[in-house]
């Protein structure tokens, strides 16, 4: 059983390079996952100040309406 694992493992000689290489890949994937989710959560934040600073807006006041030159003729 030994000698299937190391056989695996060495993968005809070229496991020192296929092993690091699939370490790299998989890091590069797990930082890309983290960078995407605080990205994510930055963004969420970002969103729910907008919409409360949207909602504590005051509405505008009422003007008086513009006439235009045929009602003031």
């Amino acid at each position: 059983m030994s000698d299937g694992l190391d056989s695996f493992f060495d993968m005809g000689g070229y496991g020192a390079f296929v092993w690091p290489a699939y370490a790299l890949v998989a890091a590069l994937l797990v930082w890309l996952l983290v960078a995407r989710i605080g990205r994510l959560k930055r963004r969420e934040s970002e969103l729910a100040r907008l919409e409360q600073a949207r909602d504590n807006e005051r509405p505008p006041a009422k003007s008086a309406p513009i006439s235009s030159a045929k009602e003031r003729a």
